[in-house]
């Protein structure tokens, strides 16, 4: 399921069931020809080895940048990834990465269902308090750091951009996908009501 919304100058799409390594692959233009920031590499900081610095690449406290990106899938891939993403080279400054926060949202409301206990609703808004407090952070720390693209991918993959033909790009790139899951799901329940159909051997 994908979730989207604004806030500002920027949009953001937000995913289950997704992966940074399929989105760079079928998004290219998300990085091409850009400064990759990478903030977290499988919830760390990267870590550049000698051949990068020899090909470009900066260590700059812990964020490892990038030089232009000519190859987007030569750049390091793990999980719980953090990107920013720059078109241009700008000083920035980032104390805060959100990646290792569990269950961290951009779309995390408070909860009013007659049906569950009040009990139970209070445990989850409080944790949902807790989510604002740092969407807030998030929010503050992008408009400060100006990135064209954020990118992260924790429990769920979530990409905010300023740059409106990347918004069309990627509706057009998670309707498509969308699209092939509902036709294969469709292929496979055909399959399964044909072989249901057969005459059984006595």
């Amino acid at each position: 399921m994908i979730k989207k919304g604004t806030h500002g100058a920027y949009s953001w799409f937000q995913l289950n069931n997704d992966y940074l390594s399929s989105l760079i692959f079928g998004v290219q233009e998300l990085v091409v020809g850009k400064y990759v920031a990478i903030v977290a590499y499988d919830g760390e900081p990267y870590r550049l080895r000698s051949d990068e610095i020899k090909a470009g690449w900066q260590q700059t406290n812990s964020v490892a940048l990038s030089p232009v990106v000519q190859r987007p899938l030569e750049l390091p891939v793990n999980q719980f990834d953090e990107w920013y993403i720059f078109p241009r080279l700008t000083p920035f400054m980032i104390k805060e990465s959100f990646i290792n926060y569990g269950g961290f949202s951009l779309s995390d409301k408070k909860m009013d269902n007659p049906f569950l206990s009040k009990a139970y609703q209070k445990k989850l808004n409080e944790h949902s308090v807790t989510g604002s407090a740092k969407e807030e952070r998030f929010w503050k720390q992008l408009e400060l750091v100006e990135p064209e693209t954020y990118i992260a991918e924790t429990d769920k993959l979530i990409i905010v951009t300023s740059n409106q033909d990347l918004v069309k790009r990627l509706d057009h790139y998670f309707s498509s996908k969308a699209l092939s899951v509902t036709g294969k799901n469709r292929f496979s329940n055909k399959i399964r009501e044909t072989f249901q159909n057969l005459p059984k051997k006595i």
